[in-house]
């Protein structure tokens, strides 16, 4: 081969391995719908977008986290709504007992429906979900509240767990610390939910049944239960108003991340198409001018 032809074919080369290059550069862009895929395709840019995806990845933790949290309050109010229910069922046959009519006649129907309210509420806040007891504090793994019977009846009721607070997580590694465990949930008026229950139930099987000594204690429990929802309610509302501006701080983010380094698909598309086209031509130049150089050989 002589020399011209040598820098002919060198040149050819150069070309066809430029158009490879090329062409499975845009064929990766076009895959992966991102011009960046790597530090040397645009150096500012990728360490820009590296910066944004660190970011939105912590927000979207603090989200996981918040939606925990926000799942976490929503059951709590369920379970609060359901010992409030209980508490005024308690009140109704403190009323009935206390009556003048038959209500020493059906004390003991009366003794039984108020075991089983005591015993709803234990199976309440006894509340598991993947193995993590809600209201033991951070004893999380610890059933909070056990029963002891007696002659078939519930005689005690032992709390187990402590006083931390519930996992509600804020953005940035805080917490928002309200009294959602079983201590401060049944004792937090002064009574004991669990005691007061288990108290009117052996009363109500005694003649003289004094109704007003139980109805002020059980509207201070009420009363409780109710400032805990409230609370519950109030911390719901901070946690999606958080939520909310992640969501947008996030939406943002994204959009100038695709701004750095995404691609225009359709554009992306021509230039393969032309880039493929200037390929085969290289090629085919590069085929004759082997054929060339060698009939110029054999001469």
């Amino acid at each position: 081969m002589r020399i011209h032809d040598r820098g002919v074919h060198d040149t050819l080369q150069a070309g066809i391995e430029n158009n490879r290059k090329a062409l499975q550069k845009l064929q990766e862009q076009i895959a992966t719908g991102t011009r960046v895929n790597r530090a040397s395709d645009d150096p500012s840019a990728y360490r820009q977008a590296s910066k944004i995806e660190k970011t939105v990845s912590s927000m979207e933790q603090d989200r996981r986290l918040m939606d925990q949290g926000k799942n976490f309050l929503a059951q709590s109010d369920q379970v609060l709504d359901q010992l409030t229910q209980n508490v005024r069922a308690l009140r109704s046959i403190v009323l009935e007992r206390g009556s003048d009519g038959r209500g020493f006649q059906v004390a003991d129907t009366l003794a039984i429906e108020a075991d089983r309210l005591v015993e709803s509420n234990v199976i309440q806040l006894n509340t598991e979900v993947n193995g993590t007891y809600l209201y033991s504090g951070n004893k999380s793994k610890t059933k909070p509240f056990e029963m002891t019977r007696g002659g078939g009846k519930i005689e005690s009721v032992q709390y187990n767990g402590d006083n931390g607070y519930p996992p509600l997580s804020l953005p940035g590694g805080g917490q928002l610390k309200i009294p959602l465990n079983g201590e401060a949930i049944t004792r937090g008026s002064g009574e004991d939910l669990m005691a007061l229950g288990i108290e009117i139930r052996k009363a109500i099987t005694e003649e003289n049944f004094d109704s007003d000594a139980f109805l002020d204690r059980l509207g201070k429990v009420e009363e409780n239960l109710l400032l805990r929802r409230s609370e519950g309610g109030s911390a719901g509302r901070h946690l999606e108003r958080l939520d909310e501006s992640l969501s947008e701080r996030v939406l943002t983010l994204r959009k100038e991340y695709e701004s750095l380094v995404g691609t225009d698909l359709t554009e992306a598309i021509t230039s393969s198409l032309t880039v493929e086209v200037s390929l085969q031509a290289s090629m085919q130049m590069a085929g004759k001018n082997a054929q060339l150089s060698l009939v110029n050989y054999l001469r």
